[in-house]
């Protein structure tokens, strides 16, 4: 697909249009992609990231890309997206990136000072729930994760 470009009007500053929401995410895909795929869902990955950080930019989710991948960006959205998929590409975790992770059906404001949640730790709190509360520990991040969620009574 061909760039969308539009002449930038400076008595109305219309913003600049460069590339379309595909091209952005097919070259983001290759990036991002790990470089030795052990399993055929690595193969998805890169594209995945590219996704959700694209998602985060335009403030839509997922499927909207999809969609309307015929879409255009502004300049300044393409470039934010770049510096998030250079900063991906040196590693740096997404839930970082984004500054939020989803944990137990809740939103985390999460930063390089703190763990990222991990689905694990859902698992192991589904299992925990489960037991009498006299049979639980206490104390430590578990049982701050268990205070946190909060959403289901005692057994």
């Amino acid at each position: 697909m061909p760039d969308k470009t539009q002449l930038k009007d400076e008595k109305r500053k219309i913003p600049v249009y460069t590339r379309m929401i595909e091209d952005l995410l097919a070259k983001a895909a290759l990036k991002l992609r790990p470089p030795r795929i052990s399993c055929a869902a690595d193969k998805d990955v890169g594209r995945l990231e590219a996704e959700i950080l694209l998602a985060h930019i335009l403030k839509r989710d997922r499927t909207w890309l999809r969609v309307h991948d015929d879409a255009a960006v502004t300049l300044r959205q393409r470039r934010l997206f770049e510096t998030l998929v250079k900063r991906r590409i040196k590693h740096e975790p997404v839930a970082y990136i984004l500054g939020k992770k989803e944990f137990y059906g809740r939103p985390f404001i999460v930063n390089r000072s703190v763990l990222i949640p991990r689905p694990e730790t859902e698992l192991l709190i589904e299992k925990t729930l489960t037991l009498p509360s006299h049979q639980r520990l206490s104390g430590g991040s578990m049982d701050s994760s268990l205070r946190s969620t909060n959403s289901r009574p005692e057994p």
